[in-house]
């Protein structure tokens, strides 16, 4: 996918509908453990087994809701935490054009990306609070089974660092 443009294009048409960043997102659902074992020193886990994209502000006559791409917890059984990750694509630009001579800005899609995670995460803690307890199939609270929101890190999964090389 990273470097074959032609296998990437064909997964866009077939399995993406038409949107790069949808492939990227049903790779992530099929391996959540990319995202879990990799981008923290905790390990993490998908906050539902059935998908990681998660609506958390909701939808309703007062505004449009915030939705995050991939929304896990730590894994620890004792004190858990949450983290935000939205998914661009690899072929999104970390760099815009060349400000004053050797001086590159971050693009206008990476700085869009932050404030879009910064946002959903604001909006989430806003909403949720600062502590969500977990809950069995019947719907009722698992006692002792907290996820916390205080401060929740987030990740923004974007690029390609050659872009940054030379």
């Amino acid at each position: 996918m990273l470097k074959d443009d032609a296998y990437f294009d064909s997964l866009v048409d077939s399995e993406g509908k038409g949107s790069p960043e949808r492939v990227w997102q049903l790779l992530f659902d099929a391996n959540p453990w990319m995202l879990g074992a990799t981008l923290s020193s905790q390990l993490m886990r998908s906050w539902s087994d059935e998908k990681l994209e998660q609506v958390v502000d909701g939808f309703d006559i007062k505004g449009s809701g915030k939705r995050t791409d991939a929304l896990m917890r730590t894994a620890s059984a004792h004190v858990r935490s949450m983290m935000f990750f939205e998914l661009k694509t690899h072929r999104t630009k970390l760099l815009a054009s060349e400000y004053r001579s050797g001086c590159w800005p971050p693009s206008a899609e990476l700085t869009g990306g932050v404030a879009q995670l910064q946002g959903t995460v604001h909006r989430a803690v806003e909403d949720i609070g600062l502590k969500i307890a977990s809950k069995g199939r019947d719907g009722a609270e698992i006692p002792g089974d907290v996820t916390y929101l205080v401060r929740p890190r987030s990740v923004l999964v974007v690029g390609d660092l050659s872009e940054l090389q030379g």
